[in-house]
């Protein structure tokens, strides 16, 4: 039984969707992290 070419759009979409947000929030934790990091390492330093 195959499935209907819409069912199998909205699949792949949400998906793909998933996957970009899971993209984006790795990002964002890495930049927020070298930010952080970046800001402890210079008010150390003084």
């Amino acid at each position: 039984e195959k499935m209907p070419p819409d069912l199998f759009n909205i699949i792949y979409h949400a998906t793909f969707t998933v996957r970009r947000m899971q993209i984006g929030l790795m990002w964002g934790f890495l930049v927020m992290t070298i930010i952080l990091g970046y800001l402890i390492y210079r008010t150390s330093r003084n």
